[in-house]
């Protein structure tokens, strides 16, 4: 009977153990492409998934802007991939974080951003 006791015990125990353990769920969402055309010299987006990738070609000096939704959290990770024509171009940013860029003619380079209170630029590559 004690035997028996105590394996109930040990039963109960383990299973309000179970109950209490933290369920991560990252990404909230799919991962999010968007292709983006720049216009007035600027290349505006949405991030709205914890992961999510924009891709633009510009044309001249350009302005990365982008809006942040409200259930955007810690972690989240953000992939600007810019293809210059054929001239050098220079890109700063408007809701990002990080130092204007200057892009090689005929180049596309791939910016990561990383969010913690705003997202900001952790590297940046040039992919060919």
């Amino acid at each position: 009977m004690k035997k028996l006791f105590i394996f109930a015990v040990i039963l109960l125990l383990s299973a309000g153990a179970a109950q209490s353990q933290v369920v991560i769920n990252y990404p909230f969402a799919a991962a999010e492409y968007q292709s983006v055309t720049a216009t007035n010299d600027s290349v505006q987006f949405t991030v709205s998934n914890q992961v999510s990738w924009v891709y633009s070609s510009i044309d001249s000096t350009t302005v990365v802007s982008a809006t942040v939704a409200g259930h955007i959290t810690n972690g989240a990770i953000l992939y600007v991939e810019l293809a210059a024509d054929g001239t050098n171009r220079t890109v700063t940013f408007s809701g990002l974080t990080g130092p204007s860029t200057t892009f090689t003619a005929s180049k596309t380079r791939i910016l990561t951003f990383v969010y913690r209170s705003g997202y900001k630029l952790v590297s940046s590559a040039q992919i060919n």
